[in-house]
């Protein structure tokens, strides 16, 4: 190559491009691509070119030149944004979106690639979905030619960090579309597509919308795979799962400290396997009849519609206690003897055009936990003691006396919760029961509840389900004392909800191992 620059053959080959003449273009524009692949002769190219004149080339007649200078641009455009800047001023936007429904494949391919490169400007990617490159790009995914489904899949996940985009994807099929090529016997499609689903992942409701159209069930099976096993497949599941925690939960068992419960989370039970067991989403759940199996627990703090009620309205004996005590006995906390009685769940009529965005109007439609708002209002007054220890065996207890209360040990198989739950169902006529309305729940009831509020609470911990209906917590407790970072320590806590509650149990303890496993 430097032989090519002492003789300045970029320049040369760059002026026989301005030559009106379909052959010399063609000749010209095939060897400049060429060159672009070569850095130094890249960055002589993107100084020395004409933009203007690449742009118009775009729309030749002639496919080996709209083949070519499609190349040139997608070398020059990758990474450098001083030549996407340029091209873009010369319009270049639409020339490349036609050029996406082109009967050759590597013009399409070229094409995409350029849109790619280009994506990474947020001005330049509301341009592309203004002059539908999104519906565009989706078709191609349905191609035969495996390096345009490719290469569509990529600068689809370029555009996939704009809302707009999320949005526009899942109303033309474009979800549905890389599900299925989770499939492909091309394994370079294959990656794409997981990693394309990575991206969107990140995206609650995306995440969502990949979730209904079966992603779980087939990365699972990928992730399983001795074939076909993938670590993007593998990075993919963990994506949707940790925007998901219902399906997380349900799956693994396991929410760690990061995983945030919010509104619109439930437990729909344990699910071995995926490829056995579909993970449906509220919605779904809804509107299924009344059957025999465990109920579905849902969180969603719903603030209560009279207006009338205010936080200072929040009153409890947890509160008096805590405002009336002396320090000496605010370390011990009492909690209310008696919980106030669960509203009932509020039906709220349909709402027509309501945007999606809005979820918390939707799964107010759904079920309601107006209780649930008051549990968490009331329970801001732990942040008054001075430990977090403190606060964690308050909130213990205050969970505990929402739930039934203490139960001795060689009283866990006497303690009907089942029943109480049955009862429930059948009172609200429906598989969904807001957590608040348990008054008698068992370890897996009690430890969802203290995760929702601990969270609530800044003070985040796990939440483990176990075996034969058993779930704990776990939380790290800091030790500092005198604000001495360097003799600061730290213990991992399971915290009693059951027999002694507020008790934290030392993790390795024998006491801590009972409490988990029969």
């Amino acid at each position: 190559m430097p032989a090519f620059q002492e003789k300045e053959i970029e320049k040369v080959l760059l002026t026989l491009l301005s030559l009106d003449h379909d052959g010399v273009r063609a000749a010209a524009a095939e060897a400049i691509a060429v060159m672009t692949g070569y850095s130094s002769s890249k960055s002589i190219i993107a100084a020395c070119a004409d933009m203007a004149l690449l742009v118009q080339l775009l729309g030749s007649k002639m496919v080996k030149v709209q083949e070519s200078v499609a190349l040139i641009l997608a070398n020059l455009t990758c990474g450098n944004r001083s030549v996407i800047s340029l091209i873009a001023q010369e319009g270049v936007t639409e020339p490349l979106v036609n050029l996406l429904s082109h009967s050759t494949g590597a013009v399409v391919t070229n094409a995409a690639a350029v849109l790619t490169n280009m994506a990474t400007e947020g001005n330049l990617r509301t341009d592309m979905e203004q002059c539908g490159a999104v519906p565009a790009l989706i078709g191609l995914l349905q191609a035969r030619n495996f390096q345009v489904v490719r290469q569509g899949v990529l600068a689809l996940t370029a555009l996939m960090v704009d809302v707009d985009v999320r949005t526009e994807l899942c109303s033309c099929g474009g979800v549905q579309a890389l599900v299925q090529l989770l499939g492909s016997e091309d394994e370079s499609v294959m990656r794409s597509a997981a990693w394309s689903i990575t991206v969107g992942a990140a995206d609650t409701q995306t995440a969502v919308e990949f979730t209904k159209h079966g992603a779980l069930e087939v990365l699972q099976a990928l992730s399983l795979s001795h074939n076909r096993s993938s670590g993007f497949a593998q990075v993919a599941l963990q994506a949707l799962l940790n925007n998901n925690l219902p399906a997380k939960y349900s799956l693994t068992g396991v929410l760690a400290p990061t995983d945030i419960i919010s509104d619109g989370f439930y437990d729909c039970g344990p699910a071995r396997s995926l490829c056995a067991m579909k993970i449906l989403c509220l919605e779904e759940l809804a509107q299924q009849a009344v059957n025999d199996k465990r109920p579905i627990i849902v969180v969603n703090a719903l603030k209560p519609l009279d207006e009338s009620y205010d936080n200072s309205s929040v009153k409890s004996d947890l509160t008096d206690d805590l405002e009336n005590s002396s320090p000496a006995r605010q370390r011990v906390a009492k909690l209310p003897k008696q919980s106030p009685p669960p509203k009932p769940v509020q039906d709220i009529a349909p709402q027509d055009n309501v945007p999606s965005e809005v979820m918390h109007e939707s799964l107010s439609r759904i079920v309601s936990d107006s209780q649930l708002w008051v549990y968490k209002e009331e329970t801001k007054k732990l942040l008054i003691l001075k430990t977090v220890k403190e606060q964690l065996e308050a909130l213990g207890r205050y969970v505990s006396d929402k739930m039934g209360g203490p139960v001795q040990r060689e009283m866990v198989a006497c303690f009907s919760y089942e029943l109480a739950l049955m009862q429930l169902k059948q009172k609200l006529n429906s598989n969904l029961i807001p957590i608040s309305q348990i008054t008698k729940g068992s370890y897996i009831h009690r430890a969802l509840l203290f995760k929702v509020l601990a969270d609530a609470l800044h003070l985040h911990g796990t939440l483990v389900r176990g075996e034969y209906n058993r779930a704990w917590n776990e939380i790290v407790v800091v030790n500092n004392p005198k604000g001495n970072l360097l003799k600061s320590t730290s213990q991992c806590y399971v915290v009693d909800l059951m027999h002694e509650p507020g008790a934290l149990l030392q993790m390795s303890s024998p006491e801590a191992a009972m409490y988990c496993y029969i």
